[in-house]
């Protein structure tokens, strides 16, 4: 298992994805390799967080309408709170308290000064078909 400070180095370098992978569940919710290392590294694994972010309503709802969403995963020792966001300067439209996680905390570093994990939603396309895209900030 890595601690944060591995996985914030392991996750910087991916800057791109050639490879697109799709949620089990839900087609329409894909991500790129960054995004995946994080799910397979975090913890145990982190797929947990690729659920919530598929399957949520107000979540879709968002990206629909304003085409984009801030994914903001804040670790404080076994609890955490994941928010999305149109931006970070307007209030969430989810939040969740997750009670249990070993997924390990950000580093606070200079370019992550508050010590988060941070994920991009926007509308994007695959084979001509509407889905969601969820990326590393540098995969943008």
């Amino acid at each position: 298992m890595k601690d944060g400070t591995e996985l914030y180095n392991q996750l910087r370098q991916h800057t791109g994805s050639e490879t697109i992978f799709h949620h089990s569940l839900v087609r329409t919710f894909n991500y790129t390799e960054g995004v995946r290392d994080f799910a397979q590294s975090a913890g145990g694994g982190a797929y947990w967080l690729l659920d919530i972010l598929a399957t949520e309503p107000a979540i879709t709802k968002l990206i629909k309408e304003e085409g984009f969403g801030l994914v903001i995963l804040k670790v404080t020792g076994s609890k955490a709170v994941l928010t999305v966001a149109g931006d970070s300067d307007i209030p969430p439209v989810f939040s969740r308290e997750i009670d249990l996680t070993d997924c390990p905390e950000a580093p606070v570093t200079k370019s992550n000064p508050e010590g988060t994990w941070k994920f991009y939603l926007e509308p994007s396309e695959v084979g001509g078909k509407p889905v969601i895209m969820c990326m590393l900030p540098q995969e943008r």
